[in-house]
């Protein structure tokens, strides 16, 4: 039957809050509809959901709150079996952040006892419930290949409660409502918004360095300032009023201040000023900024012809145009930077450098019969396909937008198709003789057939493209403001 073994993970600490500070107005409400409930409610709660399961659905649900990881070995069972367990299983929000590994296949010599199609029935399930693929945030998964032990694998971070919707609709770093009427939407807990939302300023420039590195990411996490600053309002807004907040709604009322979300705005207000004077944008951000200072131009030079007898306005006009002017030739002559390094690219690097001679392989076995060995070889190589994509996806930033993120991905990947290139020149037979040197008189038949780095360039495999990642509409808002830097 399937055995869960437990392990060790780090588990995060809890954000303190003020609510010394500030305490909750309504306090002898009773209502059913909060969605965290506490003590023995809670408990009760779960106990009659894990009655409701059987087999390895109530096992996957066992481990909430008593282990921080367990994995479950998934050979000899049915797909079908496995669907029905996690659908039943992550029908609904964890209450406590625990690490679950599926192992779904494995090396040859225990390959035949997993079903082919475990892994995509694993996270086809995961899917109908809203999960994604690529980070560690509660609500996702990763597919994993454990080159060590030899084992495939699914390792998911379930959602928790007041994290995220349950019907999927809504991706765990949106705003979800949280409300017990009022209908205020609030970030999920642990998800990057929330983060940024509750941390220090010390914390946030740390955050800023590591997370939030590209101009256009540092844009998205101003205007969602913005946002988060109209949330605390209205829930202080709705406690004036005496209306109750849901337990979510209450600890992150008191964990956020208004007066540090201006510092951290101003913060990221003054890394991004500083970003665009040294240079270090990209030629879509460039594009942007020129755009922005353009349509800023047109839009005064209307006002400006709109103004005339109007002295004071007019200077005032005047003045500012001239300043859009030299920001517009400042911005002219900076020379855009690539997009900064995917952060698995060492790992990926490892992989396409394992890749390179099972690449040959297959060029040179084209027309013929694989010998097993062979064709063992070339199974690797399409795991190793599948790994690198994975990392890929995983290397997605905070905030970061799908158009920005594919442009980082693509980098990476023609960075590493014109090293195979120059590689491929430095190794070709006869590419660094010269020209003064006699030419041999007598040629043995096939001695003039280039060798493999000398051969025709060979058709490469169609990569994967990198899967974007779903964003709420409020991030799409984000990224279409026209807010700048300064």
């Amino acid at each position: 039957d399937i055995i869960p073994h437990s392990s060790k993970s780090e588990v995060g600490g809890e954000t303190p809050g003020r609510g010394a500070s500030r305490r909750r107005i309504i306090t002898d409400y009773n209502s059913t509809s909060s969605i965290a409930a506490t003590g023995s409610k809670k408990n009760t709660t779960l106990l009659n959901q894990e009655m409701s399961l059987s087999g390895l659905a109530a096992k996957i649900r066992s481990t909430d709150g008593l282990t921080d990881a367990e994995t479950f070995d998934l050979a000899g069972k049915d797909p079908t079996t496995i669907a029905n367990a996690v659908t039943a299983a992550f029908a609904k929000p964890f209450e406590n952040n625990v690490r679950l590994t599926f192992i779904t296949g494995a090396g040859k010599l225990e390959r035949q006892k997993y079903h082919e199609a475990l892994a995509k029935t694993v996270t086809a399930a995961l899917k109908e419930h809203g999960y994604e693929e690529g980070t560690d945030d509660p609500g996702t998964f990763k597919m994993q290949h454990d080159t060590n032990k030899n084992l495939k694998t699914v390792v998911v971070s379930p959602k928790l409660a007041g994290s995220g919707a349950t019907d999927g609709d809504v991706p765990t770093d949106a705003f979800q409502s949280m409300g017990v009427g009022n209908g205020i939407r609030i970030p999920g807990s642990g998800s990057p918004v929330y983060m940024v939302s509750v941390c220090s300023e010390n914390v946030f420039e740390k955050m800023i360095a590591s997370k939030i590195q590209s101009w256009s990411q540092k844009k998205t996490c101003g205007a969602i300032f913005e946002e988060i600053a109209e949330i605390v309002q209205a829930l202080q807004d709705s406690l004036f009023k005496g209306e109750p907040l849901s337990d979510p709604q209450q600890e992150f009322y008191d964990a956020v201040s208004l007066d540090t979300l201006a510092l951290k705005a101003g913060i990221v207000k003054k890394t991004m000023a500083a970003q665009v004077e040294s240079g270090n944008i990209t030629k879509e951000e460039k594009a942007q900024l020129l755009e922005q200072v353009s349509s800023k131009l047109s839009a005064i030079e209307e006002e400006i012809g709109s103004s005339q007898g109007k002295p004071k306005k007019l200077a005032k006009l005047t003045e500012t145009k001239q300043k859009l002017k030299k920001r517009e030739e400042m911005l002219g002559k900076i020379t855009p930077q690539p997009p900064h390094k995917l952060k698995n690219e060492v790992q990926i690097t490892k992989l396409r450098t394992e890749m390179r001679p099972l690449e040959k392989l297959e060029a040179e076995s084209r027309g013929r019969l694989l010998s097993i060995k062979e064709t063992s070889m070339l199974t690797r190589k399409t795991e190793i396909e599948e790994e690198i994509v994975n990392l890929e996806n995983s290397s997605r930033e905070w905030f970061e937008g799908d158009d920005s993120f594919a442009v980082r991905v693509q980098a990476s990947r023609d960075a590493a198709a014109e090293k195979r290139k120059q590689a491929a020149k430095k190794k070709t037979p006869g590419a660094g003789v010269s020209k003064s040197k006699p030419v041999t008189k007598w040629v043995t038949p096939g001695a003039n057939k280039p060798g493999y780095w000398g051969a025709a360039p060979k058709k490469k495999p169609t990569a994967s493209k990198p899967q974007a990642g779903k964003s709420g509409g409020m991030f799409a808002a984000m990224m279409d403001s026209d807010s700048d830097s300064d």
